[in-house]
This record gives C-alpha cells, structure tokens and sequence, in this order.
C-alpha cells in the first residue's frame, strides 16, 4: 500500500495545481488562456485586441504558468514570455503617463501635442 499511496497523493497534487491553473486562467481574465503570440501579432498589426495585454492577462498568465508547470504539465516558454514582454510593454508607458506629470509638477497642457 506504501507505493500505491505515494502515486496517488502526488497524482492528487498535480490534478489540484493543474485545476488553480486553469481556475486562474478562467477567473481572472479568460484572454490569457493560449500562448499569447497571436493577441501580440494581432496588437502589432494594428488590431485592437481589448484586455488581451492588461495586467489581469499579465497576472493570470503568470500564475497560472506557475500552476502549471508545478503541476508538471508542458508549457511552451516563448509564449507565455512573449505575453508577458509585451503586457510590460504595454503598460509601463500608460502608468508613466499618469505618473510623470504630477511628479514633475506639468500641467496637462503642457504635456499633450498639438
């Protein structure tokens, strides 16, 4: 019985990290299921893709590729990278710009172009 109960407890280990997986994936933002690559092809090519590079995307990619790894399931490691350098991407500058101008003491008018 000792083998048998080792397997059975690691197999209900990898069945529960691979259901946080998916349950971070659905609940928190449903865009971030997939690789990620044709959402960042899509956004380049001049498609508006809505919530597919926002932080809840970056959040649940990145947990859930945790979960799964964890759970010993095969993850590709260029997708959930690319999603990931481009969600940075995407949000660093739009946090800059609400952040920089009351640091730097502009006004509004002073920081849109003509």
């Amino acid at each position: 019985a000792g083998p048998w109960r080792a397997f059975a407890g690691l197999l209900a280990l990898n069945a529960l990290l691979a259901t946080l997986a998916c349950l971070c994936v659905l609940l928190v933002e449903p865009r971030a299921k997939g690789s990620g690559i044709p959402e960042v092809k899509a956004y380049l090519n001049g498609r508006r893709v809505p919530r597919a590079l926002g932080l809840r995307a970056l959040l649940a990619k990145a947990v859930g590729v945790c979960f799964a790894v964890s759970a010993d399931l095969v993850v590709g490691k260029e997708g959930p990278m690319i999603l990931a350098g481009a969600a940075v991407a995407y949000l660093v500058p739009r946090a800059l710009a609400r952040l920089a101008p009351p640091l730097l003491g502009l006004n509004k008018a002073s920081t849109e172009r003509d």
